[in-house]
């Protein structure tokens, strides 16, 4: 049952980042973005991993790149405001 409330609450910070980039809160290549997909990622990926079946591994897949995406956009967003401040 936890388990199951740790995807929820990943689905729903990757929904939540991804309306805010909608109605123009933040920025879509800033690190409150990525930030926000990389942990909502990591839920998901605990989630995953917890009842881990074969059927799984596409989602495994998923969310591990999701992960990864997400750090090199933090990184690089960093850079661009490091060289911009």
């Amino acid at each position: 049952m936890f388990m199951m409330v740790i995807g929820i609450v990943g689905a729903m910070i990757c929904v939540v980042a991804y309306v805010l980039i909608i109605i123009e809160r933040i920025d879509p290549k800033g690190v409150a973005y990525c930030a926000l997909n990389g942990v909502g990622g990591v839920c998901l990926l605990i989630s995953i991993a917890a009842e881990y079946d074969v059927g799984d591994t596409g989602g495994l897949l998923v969310e591990v790149c999701w992960i990864a995406i997400s750090i090199y956009g933090v990184i690089r967003a960093r850079k661009r405001g490091a060289q911009n401040g």
